[in-house]
């Protein structure tokens, strides 16, 4: 696997993708696969949508027309999670934009979503312009909202510990 890491900190992961998608890699597609058969999956993705290659050569390519991948994979348990980034059509076609339904980062409903966490893009304070950030999933937003209710409207305290707590920074961070 060239050119490829896996990594074993979501966030870092996280802020890969993010950075990805600032550079203009805003359609996308995602999976999972066993650790042991990652390494076919990174060959097939090679093979298919030259995904590993190097900056220099994704530059050559954007400079000839050409649409470019970004692969990002990362370990959640026995399993690493992949997800593959394409420029957009109007900015170089790819091969990947005629054998894969992506979609794109931007739409409604079709934001990447990682943990929990969708990558949203949000007005900047004060300014015109907008930023990209990592929030919540409206359904995980609700779930946690609910469960401190519930903790609270029964006065048990103690069960706010029991809550799944968020994965802020690579680390568990208590509520």
């Amino acid at each position: 696997m060239k050119n490829s890491l896996i990594f074993s900190n979501l966030s870092v992961a996280m802020q890969r993708v993010q950075d990805a998608v600032n550079h203009g890699y805003t359609h996308h597609i995602s999976g999972r696969c066993p650790v042991d058969k990652i390494e076919q999956a990174v060959t097939l993705f090679e093979l298919n949508y030259q995904a590993c290659i190097g900056r220099y050569q994704r530059f050559k390519r954007t400079q000839s027309g050409l649409g470019n991948v970004h692969l990002v994979l990362w370990f959640k348990g026995e399993e690493v999670c992949w997800l593959l980034l394409a420029t957009a059509p109007e900015a170089g076609r790819h091969p990947i934009h005629s054998t894969d339904k992506l979609q794109n980062a931007f739409a409604s409903g079709q934001h990447i979503e990682i943990a929990g966490f969708e990558l949203v893009r949000l007005p900047k304070k004060g300014t015109d312009h907008t930023k990209l950030t990592w929030r919540l999933t409206q359904a995980n937003f609700e779930w946690y909202r609910d469960n401190i209710v519930q903790a609270v409207r029964s006065r048990s305290y103690m069960s706010l510990f029991g809550i799944k707590e968020p994965v802020i920074f690579g680390v568990m961070k208590p509520l």
